[in-house]
């Protein structure tokens, strides 16, 4: 088992590993489904409410009950395709097999909630630039140090920019841009537009998008994988985003 630190970098790390999380990591809540701790240069997420009890509520929960059993559910965006079905597991464990050794000493469905989550990062880069992502086992020492809890890690790399939510302006009411950003706004627009006729799945919360003006490159930060997106979200979300950047002119 190897070590993560908090000055470790995403390129020294590998698919299918076991890493050992430091104490010092800090999860908090990120959304309904993940939470997160941040380092140096690393975002770190394990479904919510893993951290303190698996069967609990929230991503975990969530997996098992929607992916695993497949219970449909109307919250949700969509229901498992082909590729992502628990009864088609083999055939995407067989797609990565960095991450089908871990089925030897670690359960399954820990291993197909992985499998599932960078099936959606390979379609999501094809679109639209994402962050440096590994998919890996994570432990933690509990009571004292005598066991060790194993749950399923998804590690992005920290990416330069500003989230979309900060550059809406939310005194006026109406939306739009702060003054500050509104040069930008087209060539966000081309981004998100890109994204939109793809027609690959995806979370249209402000706070899932992250523009660095240096390059501009507009980064793509959310990890869910399409069938665990909550209906809600978009239905909420998506009208604002196309709102304040101009999608409706697509």
């Amino acid at each position: 088992m190897q070590a993560l630190d908090l000055h470790s970098r995403i390129d020294a790390l590998s698919d299918g590993e076991v890493y050992a999380l430091p104490r010092s990591f800090t999860f908090e809540l990120g959304n309904l489904l993940f939470e997160r701790a941040v380092s140096d240069h690393l975002v770190v997420k394990i479904p919510s409410r893993v951290s303190r009890d698996r069967h609990s509520c929230g991503g975990w929960r969530d997996y098992l009950r929607h992916i695993r059993d497949g219970v449909t559910d109307p919250g949700w965006e969509r229901k498992p395709d082909d590729d992502e079905c628990w009864a088609r597991r083999d055939r995407l464990f067989d797609r990565y097999s960095a991450l089908k050794k871990l089925c030897a000493d670690h359960q399954e469905e820990t291993v197909h909630f992985l499998a599932i989550h960078k099936l959606h990062h390979d379609r999501l880069s094809r679109v639209i630039r994402v962050p440096k992502t590994r998919f890996v086992i994570g432990s933690r020492p509990i009571w004292f140090g005598l066991y060790r809890t194993k749950w399923p890690v998804i590690i992005q790399q920290r990416v330069p920019g500003v989230p979309l939510w900060e550059m809406i302006d939310q005194k006026t009411g109406a939306g739009g841009l702060k003054s500050e950003w509104e040069r930008y706004r087209e060539p966000i627009r081309q981004h998100l537009r890109i994204l939109l006729h793809s027609q690959v799945d995806a979370d249209w919360s402000p706070e899932n998008f992250v523009f660095d003006s240096e390059t501009q490159t507009l980064y793509y930060v959310d990890v869910k994988c399409g069938a665990m997106m909550p209906a809600a979200s978009n239905s909420h979300n998506f009208p604002l985003i196309k709102q304040d950047f101009g999608l409706g002119d697509s």
